[in-house]
């Protein structure tokens, strides 16, 4: 059974709202939002059972990441939206992807709740000299008022997918490396070409196989199944 410790009163580590939360392959939690960026490195115990502990200095703070030409990370008009939204972050390659809007591409709504935002940014060699990949941001779905928003996104191999929380909830693909779109997809005529509302902050989820191919499972709140997209579409076997 994990275990884990609270902070002090008034600790920077204490994180009480926001929608980007992320666990990372080797265990790590990560949460952004108000201003910050943290990180809580899991350790394991002396019965090998999984740890989080304040107390060792197991919390990490770190100051919002920079943006280009001064622009500013800024709180979504939502009450329950954030500055920074989303944060995923890979081990392997010191890669993070952080998710949000900002002064430059601010929110316009108040309507939808749990957004990713309007901008994702990668930044590389997080944990020394990091820098804004070149291409970035990506430029996630964004309607008038923040129809066809995105509403969770996934990272696999060379792909990053963000699907959108509501009608038509497609699926957009940007390359990893260079921020462009590679395509879209979304429902299909098996379930009537209409998914229900994307809920989940974490309701997408992607798989890259052995022979290249991606799986993709997205949340099918209205009639509570998940929907599986192939990487190039293709359809199911039957």
């Amino acid at each position: 059974m994990p275990e884990n410790s609270s902070p002090a009163a008034g600790s920077p580590s204490i994180y009480d709202a926001g929608w980007g939360n992320y666990v990372d392959s080797a265990g790590n939690i990560w949460q952004s939002g108000h201003g910050h960026i943290r990180e809580f490195k899991m350790h394991l115990d002396a019965k090998g059972l999984p740890v989080w502990d304040y107390a060792s200095g197991d919390a990490i703070v770190s100051a919002a990441p920079a943006l280009p030409d001064g622009a500013v990370w800024q709180h979504g008009s939502n009450g329950d939206d954030d500055d920074m939204d989303r944060v995923i972050y890979e081990p392997e390659t010191d890669t993070m992807y952080v998710g949000g809007f900002t002064s430059a591409h601010p929110d316009d709504t108040d309507h939808h709740w749990g957004l990713i935002g309007r901008v994702l940014y990668r930044y590389d060699r997080w944990s020394g000299a990091r820098a804004i990949h070149p291409g970035y941001p990506a430029m996630l779905p964004w309607g008038t008022q923040g129809a066809k928003a995105a509403k969770s996104i996934a990272i696999a191999g060379s792909y990053v997918f963000a699907v959108q929380a509501g009608d038509p909830e497609m699926v957009t693909v940007y390359n990893t490396d260079t921020a462009a779109v590679a395509g879209t997809m979304q429902p299909g005529p098996e379930v009537g070409n209409h998914s229900g509302w994307v809920d989940a902050n974490n309701g997408l989820t992607a798989h890259k196989r052995a022979d290249g191919e991606y799986i993709l499972f997205a949340e099918e709140d209205y009639l509570e199944k998940s929907l599986i997209y192939r990487w190039p579409s293709v359809p199911l076997d039957r």
